[in-house]
């Protein structure tokens, strides 16, 4: 997964780009008796959740409601409705969801015509205007395709936070970097967890077995979280936990800490 750092206003889409437009209609209280929460939808946020590297387009939202925004194709991306009036996770009024569908991933390049965006302050979700069928088009996916993503891309709802610092102001707008991601190591041992393990020669012009006797069985062994968040956020000096004496890395002004998890006997990993 993946994501560009790039206000997207007013942009048209190229070659390998696909240009997102609508219009974001506040939903109405659903009985006489509920009040619908006073927000302000004032952007559109892309998400692309890329292993360690988010990259998020940012878009203005006209006084009618309407918005234009750019991203790559071939990327899962969240869509989020933003008041930025708001601070932290609260500047989140909806995401985007169709049916089981999270995220938006384009596979043609081209213009995604979403309609009127009707967004429920109460539920925190965002409908398309157009139906799932015409939607499933514009964006190159066929229904299996698009039934697979649904149920797989919860995760990525993760990186739909706007202001993850909680000043008041959306990060893509300071520079500010942020990404979380997860290191699975596994041994790969044939036939159960106590098998041998794997070796090239056994994956040479062929695939593992996925059931039998041969099957091929991952037994985890290590599971990594990196944090990548600006300097400024935390001053205190890090140390790789399997080398005390070494400072832990700096990637400009960002730092990134790699804890370990204890991985449980049974269950693999314990996140």
């Amino acid at each position: 997964m993946a994501f560009l750092v790039a206000a997207a206003v007013g942009c048209g889409a190229t070659d390998g780009q696909l240009t997102i437009s609508g219009r974001a209609v506040t939903a109405a209280a659903r009985t006489s008796g509920d009040i619908a929460p006073a927000r302000t939808i004032t952007h559109v946020m892309a998400v692309d959740p890329e292993s360690a590297s988010p990259h998020r387009s940012l878009a203005s939202v006209g006084a009618d409601g309407s918005f234009q925004l750019v991203i790559e194709i071939g990327r899962p991306y969240v869509l989020v409705f933003v008041d930025a009036t708001a601070a932290g996770s609260d500047m989140v009024v909806a995401v985007f969801r169709a049916r089981t569908l999270d995220t938006l991933s384009p596979q043609l390049a081209g213009h995604l015509e979403l309609g009127d965006v009707t967004v429920d302050p109460t539920t925190h979700t965002a409908a398309p205007g157009v139906a799932y069928d015409d939607l499933l088009t514009q964006l190159g996916l066929d229904p299996a395709a698009a039934e697979y993503l649904g149920s797989i891309d919860d995760l990525s709802l993760r990186y739909a936070n706007p202001d993850i610092d909680g000043d008041g102001l959306i990060d893509i707008e300071q520079g500010h970097r942020y990404a979380l991601d997860f290191h699975v190591r596994a041994n790969l041992r044939l036939g159960s967890p106590t098998g041998r393990n794997l070796t090239i020669a056994d994956l040479t012009d062929r695939f593992p077995a996925d059931a039998g006797p041969d099957v091929a069985t991952p037994v985890f062994n290590l599971t990594s979280v990196y944090v990548l968040y600006p300097a400024s956020l935390d001053t205190t000096e890090r140390r790789l936990h399997r080398h005390p004496g070494r400072r832990l890395a700096a990637l400009g002004h960002d730092l990134v800490l790699e804890p370990r998890l204890r991985r449980h006997p049974r269950l693999g990993p314990r996140l």
